[in-house]
């Protein structure tokens, strides 16, 4: 199928083209945070997303796995394409999609629309934004967070066509089958972090001199949203230079808890607190530093 940008998209892009025959055999990357987000079934007839599969991974690049147990191979009819919203603003992009991913029989591409809303200057190729494949009944894109701005959190939403026929003016969408996810116009939304920081507390606000301190930090699952209330929590408390172990440290309350006693006659004295807390292999932490009183 060759390929053509199609007028409905009238997009203003940056063009990274890869061919799916120069793929790039790379060894896989361990996933920081992975996310699968069901699509509803059966929705009309032909071509069906049935799930998303989003992966972050430890070294930057971000996977989208988009299942389509309708077809177990990539067919000359289909087109499959990913709308990603960085910086979650409407506003921009094209509907708020900031860049998009298309392949199909040919190979695939990113897209960034570089002046919204017109969208209409291409710049040259790079092949190495994007590596893409197929198989098991599904589509695999791996992308180079430097061409998406390394985002922490962002939306996209997925479409898939099939009995997409070629004609003498380009492609003949008569007979094609269109399937959305989550749905036409609507996002999902993905956070590459694992954990993040909901609330850092300290109690007093600053350490006093023989008296207790005390750190507490609320962390969260991004996956599910609910709180990190078990793994391991990690504390760290250095008063001129000299570090204070924790009289007790855990989750309390689903919470993160680190409890220090602060030694008599520091007051004045510089201090840098950390709490730090553990789910497997992924962390979030905070620090305070300042002044004991």
């Amino acid at each position: 199928m060759q390929r053509v940008i199609r007028a409905a998209f009238v997009l203003s892009v940056v063009v990274v083209l890869f061919q799916a025959g120069a793929a790039r055999s790379a060894p896989d990357a361990a996933a920081v945070n992975r996310v699968a987000f069901t699509d509803a079934r059966g929705e009309g007839v032909g071509i069906d997303i049935s799930r998303v599969v989003v992966s972050s991974t430890n070294d930057g690049e971000l996977v989208f796995r988009v299942d389509m147990p309708t077809h177990a191979a990539l067919t000359d009819d289909m087109r499959i394409q990913i709308w990603i919203d960085t910086d979650l603003d409407r506003r921009t992009g094209h509907e708020g999609g900031d860049y998009f991913l298309l392949a199909d029989d040919e190979g695939s591409a990113l897209y960034a629309c570089q002046n919204p809303p017109a969208c209409d200057v291409f710049a040259p190729p790079s092949s190495d934004a994007v590596r893409f494949s197929y198989g098991g009944g599904g589509a695999t894109f791996t992308v180079d967070p430097r061409f998406l701005e390394r985002p922490k959190r962002f939306r996209f939403s997925v479409s898939a066509i099939d009995g997409i026929a070629s004609g003498p003016n380009g492609y003949d969408y008569t007979n094609a089958h269109y399937d959305f996810a989550p749905r036409k116009g609507q996002w999902w939304t993905f956070d590459t972090r694992a954990l993040i920081v909901k609330a850092l507390s300290a109690s007093p606000n600053v350490p006093r001199a023989g008296h207790a301190f005390t750190l507490r930090m609320a962390a969260i699952r991004t996956a599910t949203g609910a709180a990190l209330a078990t793994g391991k929590v990690s504390c760290s408390l250095r008063i001129g230079g000299k570090t204070i172990g924790p009289r007790s440290s855990g989750f309390v309350g689903g919470r993160a808890v680190c409890a220090y006693d602060v030694p008599a006659g520091s007051s004045g004295r510089p201090y840098t607190a950390k709490i730090t807390a553990r789910d497997g292999a992924n962390a979030v932490a905070r620090s305070l530093s300042g002044y004991v009183g």
